[in-house]
């Protein structure tokens, strides 16, 4: 898999000679105001992919259709992006009579992740308290209803239509929250990511607290183990010719 890792900072684009004008017509909207106070001028990488977030089958089979890739919710566990995700990607592929070779699957999954044990406990309480919030969302249900949480998913429905969130989370047992959740201290969470995503996603996303250089060069090893792992499972994966 390919691991983004980022520090925020400023930089200048760098504006080329050659300039355009905004003009972009469609059906629906016409693209044309733009202030040359806002005019940034050519990017570097005008070729920029285009990627669908996507929970249900008709999304997917949209991606499928028109996008570059498609980015699933954190709720979407491997076996629902194998099994009912990519399926209705590659129908929309062959709808429109697209290849798929090229086509990317990017997650940023939910982790609890920290330096020891002790830094871990209150992530995992979090990550607990997402779950049960994700879950109470109507339009995740087909995620959970997938392995069998569907109950689950409408008890926290009503929770939350109730507003006693502190409850919550005590619905999420450990079987669920691990379902969901990839938990583990730094030095072995780039591994349980990799043996989780590997053969679904060819991009994943991630961060962690950085306050200092180790921060810093941490993540980046973290980053560096998840790229070693490669996509060509993932791609037989999205094109169906996974054994």
């Amino acid at each position: 898999m390919d691991a983004r890792v980022r520090e925020c900072g400023s930089r200048g684009l760098g504006l080329l000679a050659e300039r355009h004008a905004l003009d972009v017509r469609g059906p629906h909207y016409n693209i044309n105001l733009m202030v040359p106070l806002f005019d940034p001028g050519r990017i570097e990488h005008p070729d920029i992919p285009i990627h669908i977030v996507a929970v249900n089958p008709m999304m997917c089979q949209v991606a499928g259709e028109v996008a570059e890739g498609i980015r699933p919710h954190p709720v979407c566990t491997p076996s629902y992006i194998e099994k009912v995700m990519l399926p209705a990607v590659r129908a929309g592929a062959v709808k429109a009579r697209r290849s798929l070779d090229r086509f990317r699957v990017c997650m940023k999954p939910l982790v609890a992740t920290a330096a020891n044990e002790a830094e871990l406990v209150p992530k995992v309480r979090d990550a607990r308290a997402r779950i049960a919030f994700y879950a109470s969302t109507p339009q995740y249900r087909a995620a959970f209803d997938h392995i069998g949480l569907g109950d689950l998913a409408d008890r926290l429905k009503l929770l939350s239509r109730a507003q006693r969130w502190e409850e919550m989370p005590q619905h999420i047992n450990d079987d669920v929250l691990h379902t969901f959740v990839t938990i583990a201290t730094y030095d072995t969470i780039g591994r349980k990511l990799c043996d989780r995503y590997g053969g679904v996603v060819t991009n994943c996303e991630f961060s962690i607290a950085v306050k200092n250089d180790a921060d810093r060069e941490r993540l980046r090893q973290l980053a560096s183990d998840i790229q070693s792992e490669g996509v060509a499972h993932a791609r037989r994966t999205i094109l169906g010719t996974a054994a």
